[in-house]
């Protein structure tokens, strides 16, 4: 097959068959070369209730792929000679003052979860008094040596650059790279206004209970935020333009040297292995082969960023729901390097049952408290909670 195929349609075939698997009402999937566009794959519904469907149109929130965006603004900065990526974050937030007895704090433990800062919260309007509350802290760890994801590092980003800018954070972003990049359809924070535009996002309906297939989903509230970690709402058309300016070493809005720094590999994720952490982007290494990206999640919204340097491809997925996103990602990146390589593109595999559970045998046995005891059984690539009745499929 190979080039004579059609990787769109390759994907779209997918993702009409494992959309139950993926556990979103819907998602929108852009594939793109370094050159060009080729293609967005729409699947599914953007509002369930009403039974809308996703049209490529549709903005999703893209969580902490957002947490890229602030490292090129940072760099930026950098490379105008106003920021000093290893200086200490209190020489531009002189009240940052987080104890960290072994040394500072600087922008680039920051900038690569290095820092010792907590996770920090996921949603919030805006960031100053989490950070501000943290002056009454001390850091988990000496700054540099370890890695702990930290929302609230990225938040502090987006203050310092704003005490170096003097205007918001997000005012770069629109300005620095939404424009360049011609992403008219991105907006880099959540607002009213955005919301018409936007699918509409789903969670479980019980949030007193681990989420099951069997629950169904519900539409989600309405999270405006604007703080640097995680609060972009965009389409996936722009998300591939934003992902061929990464393809071709950030031209035209990072210099070389810049986008060397954005992708180096600066920290492991001890939790994640294969995966390397460098300013606001990740490096993962499966099977031999090298990707770069990032992946978010919000308030019932969740996404996927990966890109094959080496073949020039890269692929976003949005859905609107926190959803299972990964395997369709990393199926659609897989087609379009074998496409690029003008090699027949990979088998679409049959969806497992939605109460499969991977590695279920290491879950069985019993289970004993204070209350009582429960006895988990493998079963076929399931997991079933054994009582006095029927047992239940988890």
């Amino acid at each position: 097959m190979g080039k004579t195929a059609d990787p769109v349609a390759h994907v779209r075939r997918f993702v009409e068959l494992h959309l139950p698997a993926i556990q979103a009402p819907g998602v929108a999937i852009g594939l793109t070369s370094r050159d060009d566009p080729l293609g967005v794959v729409t699947v599914g519904h953007a509002n369930l209730p009403a039974r809308e469907p996703v049209r490529p149109e549709n903005r999703f929130q893209i969580g902490s792929i957002s947490k890229s965006f602030t490292a090129i603004a940072v760099l930026q900065e950098h490379e105008a000679g106003r920021l000093d990526l290893h200086a200490p974050v209190t020489e531009y937030l002189p009240w940052f003052e987080v104890r960290s007895p072994s040394g500072p704090i600087t922008l680039h433990h920051l900038l690569t979860h290095t820092a010792g800062l907590p996770t920090g919260r996921d949603f919030t309007g805006e960031g100053l008094h989490e950070l501000w509350a943290l002056r009454e802290s001390e850091v988990g760890f000496a700054p540099g040596t370890r890695f702990h994801y930290s929302n609230a590092g990225y938040k502090a980003l987006g203050l310092v650059l704003e005490a170096i800018a003097g205007q918001p954070w997000w005012e770069l972003v629109r300005e620095r790279i939404l424009e360049p990049l011609h992403m008219a359809s991105t907006d880099p924070i959540t607002t009213p206004e955005g919301r018409g535009q936007s699918a509409t996002g789903h969670v479980p309906p019980f949030d007193d209970r681990p989420r099951h297939p069997s629950m169904g989903l519900v539409p989600a509230p309405w999270v405006e935020s604007a703080t640097a970690d995680g609060t972009i709402c965009s389409t996936a058309a722009d998300m591939c333009a934003y992902i061929r300016m990464l393809l071709s070493g950030g031209n035209p809005v990072l210099s070389g040297p810049s986008f060397a720094l954005l992708v180096q590999p600066a920290a492991e994720d001890p939790e994640a292995p294969g995966e390397v952490y460098g300013y606001g982007m990740k490096t993962t290494t499966m099977d031999g082969r090298t990707s770069i990206g990032h992946t978010g999640s919000t308030v019932g919204f969740s996404a996927w960023m990966e890109m094959d340097p080496a073949e020039g491809v890269g692929v976003i997925v949005l859905a609107n729901a926190d959803a299972n996103r990964g395997p369709a990602a990393r199926f659609a990146l897989r087609t379009l390097s074998a496409w690029s390589r003008d090699e027949p593109l990979p088998d679409i595999p049959d969806p497992a049952p939605l109460d499969h559970v991977d590695g279920a045998e290491d879950y069985a046995g019993t289970y004993r408290s204070e209350h009582g005891e429960l006895a988990l059984v493998a079963d076929a690539g399931r997991l079933l909670l054994a009582g006095h009745g029927e047992p239940v499929a988890l």
